[in-house]
């Protein structure tokens, strides 16, 4: 290699004589904002990283495991005013805010003996609480042979993912609750815990 000078830069010549390397003295004012506007990007990134990564709101949940499914659970869904079921929704897509970091999530399950969790009971169309029902009595649908018991489960607020709402023919929009909020008759005994 051979070195040729000029006033404003060194300029190596390969071997070849085809391709130089510049060697800047001083500041050139056009890498320097190049290298500043890059720089102050990527600490903006990685501030943002730390701040969405680092401070995640302990009572959040992440709902596609087993968390609240209705929006009306979701403090960030509500915030976005969302309504019907949102983690999954009736597609079996999670909206954006079942994620969010800043996400309160009250799970609500059915409650232990709700008509909806027999099968020989949501059978007969029966609704609410029948093992015990709401005096503490075991209906005879509970002590059936051929009854399944399923475990307390979340509510979705689908008419068509509530065994009693759809056993009476309700199998579009919303039921528990409809989409102004009200709980119909077929919706199963719920209980609430907050995440």
């Amino acid at each position: 290699m051979d070195r040729t000078r000029n006033d404003s830069q060194d300029t190596w010549r390969g071997a070849s004589g085809a391709e130089d390397i510049e060697v800047l003295h001083g500041r050139s004012p056009h890498a320097s904002k190049r290298w500043l506007g890059a720089g102050l990007l990527i600490g903006a990134v990685l501030l943002c990283g730390v701040v969405f990564v680092s401070v995640p709101n302990p009572k959040a949940i992440n709902s596609v495991h087993g968390g609240a499914i209705r929006c009306v659970d979701n403090t960030a869904c509500v915030g976005m005013g969302l309504v019907g079921d949102c983690c999954p929704d009736a597609h079996g897509q999670s909206q954006s805010c079942c994620h969010d970091p800043l996400n309160v999530a009250t799970v609500t399950t059915t409650r232990r003996g709700a008509c909806d969790d027999n099968s020989a009971c949501a059978a007969l169309k029966l609704q609410g609480a029948c093992c015990p029902d709401t005096s503490g009595n075991f209906l005879g649908c509970c002590k059936s042979s051929n009854n399944t018991v399923r475990a307390p489960h979340a509510v979705a607020a689908s008419c068509a993912k509530n065994t009693a709402c759809r056993a009476i023919g309700l199998t579009g929009g919303d039921c528990c609750p409809t989409d102004d909020g009200t709980m119909l008759g077929c919706c199963p005994p719920i209980q609430s815990k907050l995440r």
